[in-house]
């Protein structure tokens, strides 16, 4: 049976030296990789990115995510225009709106917000959205909210646990 890894990186060093990044991944038979990106990231540097990962046989999905998003869905746009523009195999989106101090005071008007603004990321790119939740909305009595992600703001979750 085929085993497909991926890997989550938030390291620059990755996009700066991406033959060495192919080359790591190749060691641990990783597949994927979840290359956290930024604006401030230099298009030949996601351009060479892509290129050297294709040349290995890796697939490339760009990691993008601030609490910010959750209200704010401009900056999440810019970043998927961005994505569009290299054409990675797919996006990445860890907002993570817990957070956020208003999540403390008023979880529900934040989780509605997520989701909306969630939902409209994912109308507005034709590329693959992993969308990252945690482990514990269903937990919180957000079992609506975390339905209405998986079926209309993703075309897959990937839980976050690290506790198990």
């Amino acid at each position: 049976m085929e085993t497909n890894r991926a890997l989550f990186s938030w390291s620059k060093n990755q996009l700066e030296y991406p033959e060495k990044t192919m080359e790591f991944l190749e060691k641990g038979k990783v597949t994927t990789i979840f290359q956290h990106i930024t604006q401030q990231d230099s298009a030949s540097s996601l351009r060479s990115f892509i290129a050297v990962a294709e040349e290995a046989e890796k697939q490339v999905y760009f990691l993008m995510g601030d609490p910010t998003w959750t209200f704010e869905l401009d900056p999440l746009l810019q970043m998927i225009q961005i994505a569009e523009t290299h054409q990675p195999q797919g996006i990445v989106i860890d907002v993570e709106p817990y957070l956020l101090d208003e999540f403390q005071t008023n979880p529900q008007e934040v989780m509605d917000a997520f989701v909306t603004n969630m939902k409209k990321a994912y109308q507005a790119t034709e590329l693959e959205v992993i969308l990252c939740v945690p482990y514990f909305y269903d937990l919180m009595g957000f079992s609506k909210e975390l339905e209405q992600l998986i079926a209309e703001a993703a075309d897959a979750v990937a839980v976050m646990n690290y506790y198990r």
